[in-house]
């Protein structure tokens, strides 16, 4: 008899934990993971960008600007495909001592009076380093004279 009264308590004990929210019984969370939580910070972009060299559908250029308080200064590569007259998709990654960010660009080209005007906007894909998970938008404008050096800017955030 005694033994049912055991299995009994045991029985209720068991449905009872069953019915409990399961951060009070325990969690499935180990340190390790609460350790390499990471903190997602949203940045506020501001960066110059100078087209120096285009090869074939490629180009590199240098980047000046800011990424919420800090500086950055670094350079960036892309390659386009023009997908009609007029319009292009930049797949590319900025580059700096850091880490690098990848986007992709949708642009506008106009040319009109001997300039070239560049408009678009772009995400940020990923990157590495201190970017590494980058996401975030941007929009993009600019433009030269036709032989000359593209200087387009970009404003947007970023979130890594």
């Amino acid at each position: 008899m005694l033994s049912r009264r055991v299995l009994g308590g045991t029985s209720a004990v068991a449905m009872t934990v069953g019915l409990l929210p399961a951060a009070a019984v325990g969690s499935s969370r180990s340190n390790r993971d609460i350790s390499e939580a990471r903190t997602v910070t949203n940045h506020k972009l501001s960066e110059t960008r100078k087209l120096i060299n285009i090869a074939g559908t490629g180009a590199v250029g240098l980047v000046d600007g800011r990424i919420g308080a800090r500086s950055v200064h670094g350079a960036f590569r892309d390659v386009g495909q023009f997908t009609n007259s007029g319009t292009e998709i930049d797949r590319g990654t900025e580059f700096d001592n850091r880490g690098s960010r990848s986007f992709v660009q949708h642009l506008d080209l106009a040319v009109n009076n001997g300039r070239v005007s560049v408009t678009g906007t772009g995400t940020w894909t990923g990157g590495t380093g201190a970017y590494r998970h980058a996401r975030g938008s941007f929009k993009l404008s600019g433009g030269r004279p036709i032989r000359g050096v593209l200087t387009s800017h970009l404003k947007g955030s970023i979130s890594y």
